[in-house]
């Protein structure tokens, strides 16, 4: 054990921290150890996050999970990517090298400056802005720039899924490629059905056993508009 923190979860949520993040930074006292945990990516970077922030568990399979949604999303030199629920931008940075620029979203406070500062540690000529907020339609609308010649977007939201109208919000950026993660399977027929109803299609499913022995499955798919 390298680090202990004490956290009060005043909701009592079966999942990991609250059940509802809230925009107030989440209160914990550290008791000894490191500040931060740390997570290693597939090209050898290390990305630092506060204990509060979202990451998966299972790091023995980050390198499959971020090697299977490069595949998917196949990342281009002269393309935008936007990174929703981005944490601290673990699929963000992962991609960042192999696109012109990107734009990260997240409501975590600590996990958006986690984010930034591994940004300017690692990536400082290229073109990363984190933004912090609730991901509903008007923040996509007005904090958002206009949508780029060559888009791509991946979101991997809690297990609830989107606000309403966030996928509408997204498609009308006409983004070139879209991969949605899913942490239950659950919201899937209903996010495929917004997502139909705005043009876009699944491409292509890729189902990841990230938790061994239990009925959960990530599930990562590919839309295109038709």
């Amino acid at each position: 054990m390298i680090s202990c923190f004490m956290y009060l979860d005043e909701s009592r949520s079966p999942y990991y921290l609250e059940a509802k993040r809230s925009e107030k930074e989440v209160g914990y006292k550290k008791l000894f150890g490191s500040s931060f945990l740390d997570i290693t990516l597939p090209d050898g970077n290390r990305l630092l996050y506060p204990p509060t922030g979202f990451s998966q568990v299972n790091e023995s399979m980050v390198p499959t999970f971020l090697n299977t949604l490069e595949k998917l999303i196949q990342p281009e030199s002269d393309a935008r990517l936007l990174d929703l629920y981005c944490g601290y931008g673990l699929i963000g940075l992962s991609l960042v090298p192999k696109v012109d620029s990107m734009i990260g979203i997240e409501i975590d406070g600590p996990s958006v400056k986690a984010a930034a500062a591994s940004a300017e540690h690692l990536y400082r000529k290229k073109e990363i802005r984190f933004l912090r907020g609730e991901i509903g339609p008007a923040l996509i609308r007005n904090r958002l720039p206009l949508p780029a010649e060559k888009e791509l977007l991946v979101l991997d939201p809690p297990r609830s899924g989107t606000a309403d109208d966030v996928i509408k919000e997204l498609a009308r950026r006409s983004p070139l490629r879209v991969v949605h993660v899913f942490c239950g399977t659950d919201v899937i027929p209903g996010s495929l059905a917004q997502w139909k109803n705005q043009g876009y299609l699944p491409s292509e499913i890729q189902p990841l056993d990230l938790f061994p022995g239990t009925p959960n499955m990530e599930t990562m798919i590919l839309l295109k508009k038709q």
